[in-house]
C-alpha cells in the first residue's frame, strides 16, 4: 500500500516536535476531524515519527517509526469482493498444501477475511484453521494458507476460499493427488521385493 500526503486536515497531532532521551517514551495525543462532506466508507492515514543523526564517521541516517489509523464515516458502507485468481498445486508430496487467491475489496470500506481450506476423500476430512487477513478498498491483495495433509494417498478434492465478517463465504474447488514420499518409497520397496521373488521363483522352478 502506498500513502500519499492527505488532501485535508483529517489528523491533528497535539504536538509536532519531541525530545525523547534514552529509553523514554512520551504520549502524543492527536484528533480526528471529518469534514462535514466526506462520502461513507473508509479513510486511513499513517502518522509518522522521523528523526535523524550523524554516526562517529559523520554519516547522517534517518529513523521512522509509524503506525496506521483506520478511520470509518459511517453511512452507506458497502463490504464486497471479487476473487482475481485462485490457485492450487494439482499435485502435492509434502505435509502442506498451499493455496493463495487474489482478492479485490470494492466496496467503500475495509473489512477482514478469514482464509480456510479443506480435503475430502479417502480418510478423515483435513481441515486448515482459519487464517485472518485485511482488505481495503479498491485494492488487490493476495491471500493464502496451507492445507494439512491426508493421512493416505490418493485423489482428493480441495475447497479453499475465505469467509468475510459478514459472513459471507467464497470458495474455490479442484481435485489434488496426494502422492507422499513414504508411499514413493513403499511403491519402490515393493517393487523391488517383487522382482526378487520373481528371480527366485524363476530359478528355482528351472
Amino acid at each position: 500500500y502506498h500513502f500519499k500526503p492527505a488532501k485535508h486536515d483529517w489528523v491533528r497531532l497535539g504536538q509536532t516536535a519531541v525530545e525523547l532521551k534514552s529509553n523514554k517514551s512520551q504520549k502524543i495525543p492527536y484528533d480526528i476531524h471529518v469534514p462535514a462532506k466526506a462520502a461513507p466508507g473508509g479513510q486511513y492515514f499513517t502518522i509518522f515519527a522521523t528523526t535523524s543523526f550523524a554516526n562517529n564517521q559523520g554519516i547522517s541516517s534517518r529513523v521512522q517509526a509509524a503506525t496506521v489509523l483506520y478511520v470509518t464515516v459511517n453511512g452507506k458502507l458497502r463490504k464486497s469482493s471479487i476473487v482475481r485468481r485462485a490457485s492450487i498445486p494439482w499435485i502435492s508430496f509434502g505435509k502442506d498444501t498451499p493455496f493463495t487467491l487474489d482478492v479485490k475489496n470494492n466496496g467503500n470500506t475495509h473489512f477482514f477475511v478469514y482464509t480456510s481450506g479443506t480435503l475430502s476423500g479417502i480418510g478423515p476430512k483435513k481441515t486448515s484453521d482459519d487464517i485472518t487477513r485485511m482488505l481495503l478498498p479498491n485494492t488487490t491483495r493476495t491471500i493464502g494458507d496451507t492445507i494439512p495433509a491426508p493421512l493416505l494417498p490418493g485423489l482428493y478434492k480441495a475447497t479453499y476460499g475465505y469467509r468475510t465478517d459478514t459472513n459471507q463465504t467464497i470458495q474455490r474447488s479442484s481435485y489434488l493427488l496426494y502422492i507422499p514420499l513414504w508411499s514413493i518409497a513403499a511403491l519402490l520397496g515393493l517393487s523391488w521385493l517383487g522382482w526378487r521373488v520373481w528371480l527366485w521363483r524363476r530359478t528355482h522352478k528351472t
